[in-house]
């Protein structure tokens, strides 16, 4: 039972993690662009989900394998590593730095709602249209 729990907790952190998903479809949706470009823009959208679901279930599954139910959540320190402290240091910088993007990427939707409530609220205001 517990196996199969954990087996369940890890798709749901795979889920977590591709919460960007409902970004894209809106992405897609706001080119305006002739077809060609769109083609070209959801080929690069499906190589970039599918080289991070390979990259994702690779170490999910090589983790797995090689240390089975013990297999740590954390790579970088699941296993004792903390030693260089400055690597250690320059992978959450790195982590910092890829959910700044993500911030930017899912907060367009309010940013708009926000920019189009000003200009219903106050339309003959250069400053805010």
């Amino acid at each position: 039972m517990e196996k199969l729990w954990n087996t369940f907790q890890a798709i749901g952190n795979i889920a977590f993690a591709y919460t960007f998903s409902v970004v894209i479809v809106e992405i897609q949706d706001t080119l305006k662009s002739s077809p060609p470009e769109n083609k070209t823009m959801k080929k690069a959208n499906f190589v970039g989900v599918s080289v991070t679901t390979l990259f994702y279930m690779s170490c999910g599954v090589l983790g797995y394998a090689a240390f089975g139910n013990k297999a740590a959540g954390n790579f970088l320190t699941g296993f004792g590593f903390y030693e260089p402290f400055w690597l250690i240091d320059i992978a959450n910088l790195f982590i910092v730095i890829h959910l700044v993007g993500a911030y930017q990427v899912f907060s367009q939707p309010i940013f708009g709602l926000v920019e189009n409530w000003y200009r219903e609220r106050w339309p003959e205001s250069n400053f805010m249209t």
